[in-house]
């Protein structure tokens, strides 16, 4: 009996060498032709016919790996599989399988296990939602802003002066929220990235990314920590 499977998993992941490995082996063992398709930051989309030559593809900064299909099928039984990993607008892993309903069975188990130990330690940073984060801050601002605004009795018009003062600081105010959040975008983007290939010199470059972000973790923590002990020595 015939049957298909497509599913996403959300969580930022580090693929190795090995784990590219395991994952053409797992479509190989399974009698199917694999293929690769690699998308690289200087514009080109590379093809690879065999696991050997990928996994020793060199994968400098000038033309990285920005994402990875891993592609197979077979005429007899008639089988196809997709794994999907980076891709621009869809879900850091995307995965698809059709074919005869136990082999679709065991390729989805055996893939689902190798991709969870893809799993980056910060997948959570990676993938959360900023909404949901900003938002809140925003609305304990305004709310902060609203407590603290004069209220009750008219007052007389404002002069020019201290009206423009005014309006000067609330563009400072936002203007500085706004870079904040931006700079915590770019920083998010560039040193917690969802998808990580550390084929060649892509190892060399997360190793340096990681030591980049044990500093921030800790510097947070520490900043964190800093804040409130100084919130509770004056209050």
């Amino acid at each position: 009996m015939e049957a298909h499977t497509k599913f996403d998993i959300a969580h930022a992941f580090v693929a190795t060498s090995n784990d590219i490995s395991k994952l053409w082996g797992i479509f190989q063992n399974a009698g199917l032709t694999v293929t690769a398709t690699v998308s690289c930051t200087d514009g080109l989309v590379r093809h690879f016919d065999n696991c050997e030559s990928l996994v020793q593809y060199d994968n400098p900064t000038r033309a990285a790996i920005n994402s990875l299909e891993i592609s197979a099928k077979s005429r007899d039984p008639y089988t196809t599989a997709e794994i999907s990993l980076g891709a621009r607008y869809s879900a850091p892993i995307s995965i698809s399988l059709r074919g005869e309903e136990n082999a679709v069975s065991s390729m989805r188990t055996y893939i689902s296990d190798a991709v969870d130990g893809m799993r980056a330690w910060y997948s959570r940073l990676s993938t959360i939602d900023f909404l949901y984060v900003w938002f809140p801050i925003l609305m304990v601002l305004l709310l902060l802003a609203q407590i603290m605004s004069p209220s009750g009795t008219p007052h007389p018009a404002t002069p020019l002066k201290k009206a423009l003062e005014a309006l000067a600081i609330v563009v400072a105010v936002i203007g500085g929220i706004a870079a904040v959040i931006w700079a915590i975008a770019w920083l998010r983007k560039r040193f917690f990235p969802v998808a990580t290939f550390t084929i060649g010199q892509g190892l060399s470059r997360h190793q340096h990314n990681e030591q980049i972000r044990w500093v921030v973790i800790v510097g947070f923590v520490v900043g964190v920590g800093a804040s409130i002990v100084a919130t509770i020595l004056l209050a």
